[in-house]
């Protein structure tokens, strides 16, 4: 029973995160929903590092491709 406690506080703690995108700053609200960082200061929020969808269409176009193949990288 304390090993399922344990999983329990972790998810919890996991859920508390905030993704934010390593290029453009902004931050994960829900499940897919970016918005910029300025229109929500709450500072009590722990912040992780995220992608959002179109900086990782952006950084994904420029990778060389012959070097770095990736499958439906569209």
């Amino acid at each position: 029973m304390e090993a399922i406690m344990a999983i329990v506080g972790q998810l919890a703690a996991l859920q508390q995160l905030i993704p934010i995108c390593m290029y453009c700053k902004r931050v994960r609200i829900g499940d897919q929903s970016w918005h910029p960082l300025e229109n929500h200061s709450n500072r009590d929020w722990k912040i992780t590092h995220g992608l959002c969808p179109e900086c990782f269409h952006e950084q994904i176009s420029r990778l060389d491709h012959s070097r770095y193949p990736i499958a439906n990288s569209q």
